[in-house]
């Protein structure tokens, strides 16, 4: 588990997302028998430590001061889910990492991003089949799951053209050749992300005729204003209801994370970072 990156928050924040904090414990004096205050919090993507090393005794005498906390993960996609948790969206997640970037690079964040939104298609999905079929919550969650993978899958599509693009020969060989993923005991998530690395196909261009790009973050700010094309094409203004605000929170949220990952002073890749 390594530091990830941070989030200003405050400790009011936190105790009412997530309880009270997991250390310190209090000693047989009533005082706090640590030095530090610490959550340890399990996400989709694993567990994390949200840390600060000032001692709750300063946080509980000013709870709604802002303070910046560490995020340990033992990869990216965590840091999406604190910051939904914590901030209510994941458009700034990319820009709490910029100053801490020894392990993160552009492309580490934007897989992260990706896990995120399919943890999130199925947690949708999911809580959706919990309704009845006939009903409107049935309707509304499964409606917002269908979107959120696709939002997945063009990322992913970002990603791979990325991947595609510094990869060598024997990399690109390696790639083409993998068997067909079969259905295995296997969390959903990842038998996804093998299936969509399994049927990606390089479009060649005339300045790529092998296909892949490696600009990055023009990839993240196109697709970034397509969806905000997208949005106002399919969600009508005259058109109301749940599903409509779920819909237009969740791509003006999509649509913030992307131009928020494509604006962070980060190296696109480990290779650029080592340059």
């Amino acid at each position: 588990m390594t530091l990830r990156g941070t989030v200003r928050t405050s400790y009011e924040v936190l105790t009412s997302r997530f309880g009270p904090p997991t250390f310190p414990q209090v000693d047989d004096g009533g005082l706090p028998a640590e030095d530090s205050t610490l959550w340890l919090i399990d996400t989709p993507a694993g567990r994390v430590h949200v840390h600060n090393w000032l001692d709750v005794t300063y946080f509980l005498k000013r709870p709604a001061a802002e303070t910046r906390w560490s995020i340990q993960a033992t990869d990216d996609a965590a840091l999406p889910w604190i910051y939904k948790s914590v901030t209510g969206s994941t458009a700034a997640f990319s820009a709490g990492v910029h100053e801490f970037s020894r392990y993160s690079t552009r492309v580490s964040l934007a897989r992260g991003y990706v896990t995120y939104l399919v943890q999130r298609m199925i947690a949708l999905r999911e809580r959706g089949e919990r309704y009845d079929q006939g009903s409107r919550e049935h309707r509304h969650q499964i409606e917002l799951s269908r979107h959120v993978g696709h939002m997945a899958l063009q990322v992913q599509q970002i990603v791979h053209d990325v991947e595609w693009a510094y990869a060598d020969d024997a990399d690109r060989r390696r790639w083409t050749t993998l068997p067909m993923p079969q259905l295995a005991d296997e969390p959903e998530s990842q038998h996804w992300h093998r299936w969509t690395r399994w049927t990606y196909r390089p479009v060649p261009t005339d300045s790529r005729p092998e296909g892949g790009d490696p600009d990055l973050v023009g990839m993240l700010r196109r697709r970034a204003r397509d969806q905000v094309r997208f949005r106002d094409r399919i969600l009508p203004a005259n058109h109301r209801g749940p599903t409509r605000e779920g819909k237009v929170e969740l791509y003006d949220e999509h649509i913030g994370t992307l131009l928020t990952l494509a604006d962070t002073a980060l190296p696109d890749t480990v290779e650029q970072s080592r340059s």
